[in-house]
């Protein structure tokens, strides 16, 4: 329509610079050009306009369509690890809403078993010392210190600590009853029946021997481990003649026979 009315405002002008029509005429075709270009911009900017406002409704559809995709993501549940359900609070197509709980799920492998050691224990183990541990059943598995916390135990003095262990047999259970030992280092050691202890008038605990001359001496010693049929101590050297009878009745220094 612009190009018509510009090709009529064209032809009014030639005729007017020949002198063969009235300025009237292309006045006319002067205003109605310049309407016809108003009319086409005011066509562009209601384009724009409703361009505009329909980016912003399909921008809004794909915001509204995300959030249903989401919503029926949302509806399958995945559990943020693989383990085992032991308890089951909701059965199929009962309704539930956001923060319900819904299962309770246990990994038993690694198995984590926790423990406690004493203050005067705590600095003789690392991360990764090795441990044994034992359940009820006895059956046992060899694990590895894997936490150590940094802080007593307010009431206890203790410190808590976690042994990890390989249980792809699942042979150990969640809560299950389990004895902990900790391999430590490495000690020299007898057992020897409790009542041949002696005490020396310092104070010092120990037993008495013969050497190679039947010369009664005496070895202090330390208590290691109690046990049912004896106890172990240490302070000894690996081969000793202990005197397991009748040790009250001589003295150190004195010469034996047998």
């Amino acid at each position: 329509l612009i190009k018509l009315y510009e090709i009529e405002f064209a032809s009014a002008k030639q005729l007017i610079d020949k002198g063969l029509s009235s300025k009237s005429k292309l006045s006319l075709a002067s205003f109605n050009l310049a309407n016809a270009r108003s009319d086409q911009e005011d066509i562009m900017i209601n384009f724009e306009s409703q361009k505009s406002s329909i980016g912003a409704q399909i921008a809004n559809v794909k915001s509204q369509l995300k959030n249903i995709e989401l919503d029926i993501d949302n509806t399958f549940i995945n559990a943020p690890f693989s383990g085992i359900i032991s308890d089951k609070m909701v059965e199929e197509s009962e309704y539930i809403t956001p923060g319900n709980l819904l299962f309770t799920i246990i990994d038993l492998n690694p198995i984590k078993i926790q423990g406690y050691l004493s203050e005067f224990d705590v600095n003789k183990v690392n991360l990764g010392t090795k441990a044994i541990i034992e359940n009820t059943n006895n059956i046992k598995k060899d694990g590895i210190i894997s936490f150590i916390s940094p802080s007593a135990e307010t009431s206890t003095r203790t410190f808590e600590i976690t042994i990890e262990a390989d249980n792809s047999d699942l042979s150990f259970k969640s809560g299950i009853t389990t004895k902990i030992k900790i391999a430590g280092s490495e000690l020299k050691a007898h057992k020897i029946p409790p009542s041949i202890l002696t005490l020396q008038d310092d104070g010092t605990v120990g037993v008495k021997a013969v050497n190679e001359e039947n010369i009664v001496i005496f070895y202090p010693t330390t208590s290691v481990k109690d046990t049912i049929d004896g106890i172990w101590v240490s302070g000894l050297p690996d081969k000793v003649s202990l005197i397991v009878t009748g040790q009250e009745y001589v003295a150190v220094g004195e010469s034996i026979t047998n």
